[in-house]
């Protein structure tokens, strides 16, 4: 194989490759977590201008199993602010047993906006059950894992007399799978297509040469052979002539007789 065809085919083993890592590195994916507050155009929030989010206000939603839920709220308390609230929850599983927790809120001072705010301080659960698995609760949101297919429902608990939230919703968190290098998968299989075909053609073009060259080399060789052959015959047919004119053989010598001239040319040719 000549350099000019090692360079091609090395260049197309790259292309192939090439393609292959594109093609794997195509299917890396990241995962991100979506809040959905509503399923199939069911809504599973409360707002205040919809309904009045008062003490026992519930909201109930299907779950399956693996699936994750958290609780989403807004207050709607004005200033000036009590030193200490607390937003309380329950979530009862298809099997009737509670989850307690509540979120403790204090007022913050922001410096920057000179505003005072309310903000969760922290979160703690006191109930847990076998039907929803909260080890992922960090210290400001509650996450539970549920354990078991079927309708949970969320409710409010309010020690408040008056109203405090403006705003609840029953979330499910999703995991969503997100392809940052997607648009890799068709390049690299353009890639990997045209590495492929470049490797095939270099290989068979090659061969069909070999196979050419061979093939003409063959050619000329039989011609050769003819050519000899066809001498030969012409030289045989010449010395008999002459031989039928002479009465003792014109090539006659003392070593050998034209017979034995003639028989030996014969075999040489077809050999």
């Amino acid at each position: 194989m000549k350099r000019r065809k090692k360079i091609w085919l090395a260049f197309s083993i790259i292309l192939v490759f090439l393609g292959i890592l594109l093609i794997s590195g195509s299917t890396i994916y990241t995962t991100r977590q979506v809040e959905s507050v509503s399923e199939n155009g069911i809504s599973y929030e409360i707002s205040k201008g919809e309904q009045e989010i008062k003490n026992g206000t519930k909201i109930i939603r299907n779950f399956k199993t693996g699936e994750k839920m958290t609780v989403r709220f807004t207050h709607s308390l004005k200033p000036p602010y009590y030193d200490f609230y607390i937003i309380n929850f329950t979530i009862i599983s298809p099997n009737n047993e509670a989850t307690v927790f509540w979120y403790e809120l204090e007022p913050y001072f922001n410096r920057y906006s000179g505003e005072t705010q309310l903000v969760i301080t922290n979160l703690t659960i006191t109930k847990t059950s076998k039907d929803i698995d909260t080890s992922q609760t960090s210290k400001a949101t509650f996450i539970g894992e549920t354990c078991t297919d079927g309708n949970y429902t969320l409710v409010y608990i309010s020690p408040y007399p008056f109203q405090v939230l403006s705003y609840v919703a029953f979330v499910k968190i999703i995991d969503v799978k997100e392809y940052p290098y997607a648009n890799a998968f068709l390049i690299g299989t353009t890639i990997l297509c045209t590495g492929t075909i470049l490797a095939l053609w270099t290989v068979i073009k090659g061969k069909t040469k070999t196979y050419k060259r061979f093939k003409f080399r063959q050619t000329q060789q039989l011609l050769r052979v003819s050519k000899t052959r066809f001498n030969c015959h012409c030289f045989v047919l010449i010395i008999k002539q002459f031989n039928a004119f002479s009465s003792r053989g014109f090539f006659y010598t003392k070593l050998f007789k034209i017979d034995e001239v003639v028989n030996f040319l014969v075999r040489k040719c077809h050999k």
